[in-house]
């Protein structure tokens, strides 16, 4: 296994938020989505193979949102402007210049509003599984489901399903799952999914002006759907964006 990049804590948002670097410049800042843990990801090879090919073009920081992972707990759920107070800590912390924002799933919402508040600290934003809506009731009912069995690896079932027969596979959810939050924090992170998405929707419009204004050459494209890299895919053809607009 390739060494581990250095954990480290930016507390300038009045919490410890764990982050990582890994690569060198361009900045690129993944925002997680609904829990993460920096050094259990790292073990999984799906996931450190994405992470360093993301690091052979950028330098890439990942972090623990507070209350998940290794970042500080907390009694309460943090708010949308804590959520937004920490990601501004962790890039003054790595010492990364107008980095790109990458969020995904929650993560997603969480990017959309830095980018529209701190827009002239921004270079760019991606986006990928986030949404505008809030969860539709199936959708939040699975959830719940996963929570309620929150440590199992009942979760694999939504983000993985392809290795939900996979006994190892599953196992190593159930341990994501217990490093990366506590039972109560998964349960109270589904129910906050409403309020991230109301906050979502909000800044929505904003947020497509600010980008179509700031994309010289702007392309849509369709990847193909795979089972997300953390949650136990093996696949390591993981597609990943590496050359600039207008190359093919």
């Amino acid at each position: 296994m390739a060494e581990q990049p250095v954990t480290r804590y930016a507390n300038g948002s009045g919490a410890h938020i764990a982050y990582q670097i890994l690569g060198h410049r361009p900045a690129l800042v993944i925002v997680p989505g609904f829990a993460s843990h920096l050094e259990v990801e790292w073990e999984d090879g799906a996931c450190r193979s994405f992470i360093r090919r993301l690091a052979a073009f950028a330098a890439v920081v990942r972090f623990d949102k507070r209350g998940t992972g290794l970042s500080d707990p907390v009694q309460e759920l943090p708010t949308l402007e804590e959520r937004d107070a920490d990601l501004a800590a962790v890039i003054a912390d790595a010492g990364v210049d107008r980095p790109v924002l990458f969020g995904f799933s929650e993560g997603g919402s969480i990017a959309v509003r830095f980018a529209v508040t701190h827009h002239e600290s921004v270079r760019g934003l991606i986006l990928y599984g986030a949404s505008a809506h809030r969860p539709r009731p199936w959708a939040m009912e699975q959830l719940r489901m996963a929570a309620a069995a929150w440590g199992t690896g009942a979760s694999i079932e939504l983000f993985a399903r392809s290795q939900a027969d996979d006994p190892q596979a599953r196992r190593e959810q159930a341990r994501f799952e217990r490093a990366s939050a506590s039972p109560a924090m998964a349960r109270a992170l589904v129910e906050s999914l409403m309020l991230i998405a109301a906050g979502f929707a909000a800044n929505r419009a904003q947020a497509i002006r600010w980008a179509v204004a700031r994309i010289p050459s702007p392309r849509a494209a369709r990847l193909r759907r795979a089972a997300r890299a953390r949650q136990g895919n093996r696949d390591p053809q993981v597609p990943v964006l590496s050359r600039g607009p207008g190359s093919r």
